[in-house]
């Protein structure tokens, strides 16, 4: 069977797919082999609902002289890469009739393809075809032995690889591995011992701390906004001059960030001036445009080297928020039962229409007289 003539391609089980009811798309000559520059009848096809279409790389001529698959290149029979199977054979001491030697000449490459062509054609059994001219340099069982065990230590190898890499439910559009798989690997339990998510407001004894952490914060705040909540905050109580930040630092992939100040003393009367929903039991809480934003003391740490870590970071800080309000709203009701309406939380309300301030002569009782 010449390429012209070439009706089903030479493709392995794993980029076929699943499917059983598998549509083929067949150009003659459609495009050129990546191996012999020669035109070749191109298929292609859809392995996965919503994936790219897949297709043929290389001729059936250079695919049957390396057994290989038109797709991916790999092994027919062990599906391994070309070269890993060429250095197994090595190894064992046999020689490799599969192993081809190219040429850098478009001319010699498509020549030999048209010479191992006309073998192919002319004779050799039926179950002999798929394959060259030659036999083994050695025959003996021992080499035989030791190639099988090393291809298949390969293809072990090979499997369990791509099975820890595998998740069928985070396949993006294209039938790939999502990238977010990426964070069930990713490990942050040493970034989060260093973060204090249930430390509170009570006054450090090391008295070099004069920073704060604070973790729930979105996109929509910014630097200026927080600057600005401090700055309204100490200015009942403090000098514009003495209200020295140091530096604001908001990481808002991992929804979290630091609040540093110059001086002791001023970061003492911000933590005074916090509202504390559960005393000395939790971290305070401030609200800046209406967005709850917990706040600790703690020094500067790092809160991850890479995306990953930072977005995993972010899930913890969305659920240990989750859990903090429950239990606000848990002490609040304890406080309520025990008739302590008193509540020091900060409370908005959405502000009136417009006029609702204004006094006119009409909704006085005596307007007519």
């Amino acid at each position: 069977m010449s390429n012209a003539d070439q009706k089903v391609p030479a493709i392995c089980e794993k980029c076929l797919g699943s499917n059983p009811y598998l549509k083929m798309i067949r150009e003659p000559q459609g495009d050129q082999c990546r191996i012999c520059t020669s035109t070749y009848n191109l298929f292609k096809w859809n392995a996965n609902k919503g994936s790219k279409l897949s297709r043929t790389l290389v001729c059936l001529e250079c695919a049957r002289q390396r057994n290989c698959c038109q797709s991916c290149m790999f092994d027919l029979t062990y599906h391994i890469p070309m070269s890993l199977r060429d250095a197994a054979f090595k190894i064992a001491g046999m020689g490799n009739f599969h192993e081809v030697l190219d040429s850098p000449n478009a001319v010699t490459k498509r020549f030999n393809a048209q010479k191992q062509q006309q073998k192919y054609l002319e004779g050799g059994q039926p179950d002999q075809q798929l394959l060259t001219d030659g036999e083994p340099e050695v025959s003996e069982a021992q080499a035989r032995k030791t190639l099988d065990e090393i291809l298949q230590k390969l293809v072990q190898s090979r499997q369990a690889s791509d099975n820890s890499k595998f998740n069928p439910k985070k396949e993006n559009s294209h039938g790939a591995e999502s990238s977010n798989n990426n964070l069930k690997n990713t490990d942050i339990a040493k970034i989060l011992t260093k973060l204090p998510f249930n430390g509170n407001l009570t006054l450090p004894k090391n008295t070099s701390i004069t920073s704060f952490f604070i973790f729930g914060i979105n996109n929509e705040i910014s630097n200026g906004m927080v600057a600005e909540y401090i700055e309204q905050k100490l200015a009942e109580v403090s000098e514009n001059k003495e209200i020295k930040l140091k530096s604001i630092i908001l990481n808002h992939r991992a929804k979290c960030g630091f609040i540093c100040f110059e001086k002791r003393k001023v970061a003492e009367k911000l933590s005074n001036l916090v509202d504390k929903p559960r005393g000395t039991k939790g971290p305070g809480i401030m609200f800046i445009k209406n967005i709850p934003i917990r706040i600790t003391w703690c020094k500067v740490k790092s809160l991850g080297c890479s995306s990953s870590e930072e977005i995993k970071l972010g899930y913890v800080v969305r659920r240990q928020m989750k859990l903090l309000a429950e239990k606000d709203h848990k002490a609040i009701g304890k406080k309520a039962n025990n008739g302590d309406s008193s509540s020091n939380m900060e409370t908005f309300e959405p502000p009136g229409p417009p006029g609702s301030k204004s006094n006119y002569s009409s909704q006085n009782g005596n307007f007519e007289s």
